[in-house]
C-alpha cells in the first residue's frame, strides 16, 4: 500500500526546498539547466541554486527504486570543489579537519568534518581526496560555501603565523561541474564512455578510490575528468568532476545508452534525499550543525585513533581537546539514531517522547507533564522498505536499538523503534 502511494505522489515534503516563486533572489543555474527544463524537471531553489527536485513522468518512489535497481544521474554542480596544494598541505589540513591524511594513500578519499576550534561542533562535513602528498581535492556543501571559504582563509593565515611555514594555495574549481551516477549499472554506463586509452581504468577503482581519466566526446576527441567511486545513496557509483563546457556532452552520452546497453535516467534532489536517508547519511543543516559534536552524531569513526591522541609529533586538529574532554568526562548525553515509525511519516522537528503507554493502550496526545527528550532531524517514507524512517537525536539511555519511543506527528503520538543504520544494506564495491 505504501509503495503505491509513493508512486502516485507528486513532489514530496523536502527539507530546505521551496517553490521557485517563493524566492526573490537571483538563483545560480547549473550548466545542465537547459537539460533539466527540457526533461520536465520541477526546478526549486536550493542553497542559492535552481535545481530539479523531480522530473516529469516519474514519481519520487519510481525514480528512487530505479536508482536502486539500475542507475541514475544526479546534477550536484552546486557542491563546492576546492584544491589545496603546497608542501605543507597535509599539515594544514590535519589542523583544520580530524582525518588521518598522512596515512591516506594517493587517490583515496575519506569523509571528514570541519570542527569549531572551541566547542568541537560540526561546521560542515566534506569529502577529501589525496591526489598526491602535496595536493588535496575537497568537496563541501553549497549552503555553507561562504562560511567554509572564510574559515579556510582565516585558518591559512593562522597556520602561517603559528608554524612560520608557507601555507598551501587554495583554488576553488568554479569552472567545473559535478555529476554523480549512482546505482548497480553505473559502472557499466560510465565505462562505456571512457576513451580507449583508459579502457578498464575503473576496474581497479574501489569505494573511496579515484582516478583522472579521459572520456570520449563521440567525435574522436576526449576530455579529462576526475572520477571518484562513491556517492550519497548507498549504491555503487561515481562522482565526476568535469569542465562546465563539457558536462552536457558527457551526460547526453550516458543517457543515450547506445554504447553501454543500459538505460540511465536523471534523478532530482528529492530522490537524492530519500536515498541518502535510507543509507543513514547525514544532511548538513538538519542532521548536523554547529551544536552537534562527532561523538553525538556517531561520527567518531571518521577520526583515527592516532588523531585523537596528543602523541609526540602529532598535529592537533581544531576542536580536539573539547571533543576528547566531552568523551572522557562522560558528557556525551545524546546520540543520533535511526527510527522506524508507525503510521504517518515523521518530519524534521517532530518531538520525541519517552514511551509512557503500553503497547496495548491507544496512543493519545502528550500530556502537559511530559517533556520531549529529543527531536527528529530527517524523515520520509522509505520506497525500498515500504516503511516510514527517520533520524533523531535522543538521550544516550534511549539510543539502544530496540528502544521504543513516541513521536508527535500531525498532533498524534506515533510509536517508533530505535534501529541501526543504514536502514538499507549498502552496495559499495570494496
Amino acid at each position: 500500500m505504501l509503495r503505491s502511494r509513493l508512486r502516485s505522489s507528486a513532489v514530496p515534503h523536502l527539507r530546505g526546498f521551496a517553490t521557485a516563486g517563493a524566492v526573490a533572489t537571483t538563483l545560480r543555474q547549473s550548466p545542465l539547466n537547459d537539460l533539466h527544463v527540457s526533461l520536465g524537471g520541477k526546478m526549486v531553489p536550493f542553497a542559492g541554486w535552481s535545481l530539479p527536485v523531480l522530473y516529469g513522468g516519474m514519481s519520487l518512489g519510481e525514480s528512487h527504486l530505479w536508482t536502486r535497481g539500475k542507475s541514475s544521474i544526479f546534477d550536484v554542480s552546486h557542491m563546492c570543489q576546492f584544491v589545496f596544494k603546497g608542501e605543507h598541505a597535509t599539515a594544514f589540513l590535519e589542523t583544520v579537519i580530524p582525518a588521518g591524511l598522512r596515512d591516506l594513500p594517493r587517490n583515496r578519499s575519506t569523509l571528514s568534518l570541519i570542527l569549531d576550534p572551541h566547542t568541537a561542533g560540526i561546521l560542515d562535513d566534506l569529502i577529501v581526496t589525496k591526489w598526491d602528498d602535496h595536493t588535496y581535492y575537497v568537496v563541501t556543501n553549497a549552503a555553507t560555501r561562504d562560511k567554509d571559504l572564510a574559515h579556510f582563509q582565516s585558518q591559512l593565515t593562522a597556520f602561517a603565523q603559528a608554524s612560520n611555514k608557507q601555507p598551501p594555495t587554495l583554488q576553488e574549481l568554479t569552472q567545473n561541474a559535478l555529476i554523480a551516477i549512482q546505482g548497480p549499472e553505473a559502472h557499466i554506463a560510465l565505462a562505456s564512455v571512457l576513451d580507449r586509452a583508459d579502457a578498464g581504468a575503473l576496474d581497479t577503482v574501489t569505494f573511496g578510490g579515484s582516478r583522472h581519466v579521459h572520456v570520449s566526446t563521440g567525435d574522436g576527441g576526449s576530455v579529462g575528468v576526475h572520477v571518484a567511486r562513491g556517492g550519497y545513496t548507498g549504491e555503487d557509483g561515481f562522482e565526476i568532476s568535469v569542465g562546465a563546457g563539457d558536462v552536457r556532452g558527457l551526460v547526453d552520452r550516458l543517457l543515450d545508452g547506445s554504447s553501454s546497453g543500459v538505460e540511465v535516467r536523471m534523478a532530482g534532489l528529492g530522490v537524492r534525499d530519500s536515498l541518502r536517508l535510507e543509507a543513514g547519511m547525514c544532511l548538513y543543516g538538519h542532521d548536523l550543525d554547529a551544536t552537534v559534536t562527532p561523538a553525538e552524531a556517531n561520527l567518531m569513526w571518521t577520526i583515527p585513533a592516532h588523531r585523537r591522541a596528543r602523541g609526540e609529533g602529532e598535529v592537533v586538529f581544531n576542536g580536539r581537546d573539547a571533543l576528547m574532554a566531552q568523551i572522557e568526562e562522560g558528557k556525551v548525553r545524546r546520540k543520533r539514531v535511526g527510527l522506524v515509525v508507525d503510521g504517518a511519516p515523521a518530519r524534521e522537528g517532530a518531538p520525541v517522547y519517552e514511551l509512557a503507554l503500553s503497547d496495548t493502550q491507544p496512543l493519545k496526545g502528550p500530556t502537559k507533564d511530559r517533556e520531549p527528550i529529543g527531536k527528529v532531524t530527517s524523515g520520509c517514507p522509505s520506497p525500498s522498505l515500504g516503511k516510514n524512517i527517520a533520524m533523531a537525536y535522543v538521550p544516550t539511555h534511549a539510543a539502544k536499538s530496540g528502544t521504543l519511543v513516541d513521536l508527535l506527528v500531525r498532533g498524534k503520538l506515533r510509536r517508533a523503534e530505535v534501529t541501526k543504520m543504514p536502514f538499507v544494506k549498502t552496495n559499495y564495491v570494496k
